[in-house]
């Protein structure tokens, strides 16, 4: 699996991204979260240009997201946290 590292433009602020894109080969939703918190550590990225956090397995299919505060959702979980979906 695999953890996108990305930092977006803030409208507002007008930031612009500084930190590098980029995928990171990770074995675990918990690996993914200490490399978002990391990565958006080191480059001192507020929560409103974070716009990473994409996890997608092997074969390219996203199955998960990174929170800015480390927090994890499987696809299911995060729609449904946003009522895309129904809970199962």
């Amino acid at each position: 699996m695999k953890v996108l590292l990305k930092e977006c433009c803030d409208v507002d602020l007008k930031t612009y991204p500084i930190a590098p894109t980029r995928w990171v080969k990770v074995f675990s939703f918990e690996e993914a979260s200490k490399k978002c918190r990391n990565y958006i550590d080191k480059y001192e990225i507020g929560s409103s240009s974070w716009c990473g956090g994409e996890v997608k397995d092997d074969s390219g299919k996203s199955i998960g997201i990174v929170g800015y505060n480390g927090s994890t959702w499987t696809i299911k979980e995060h729609l449904a946290k946003f009522g895309l979906i129904r809970k199962t």
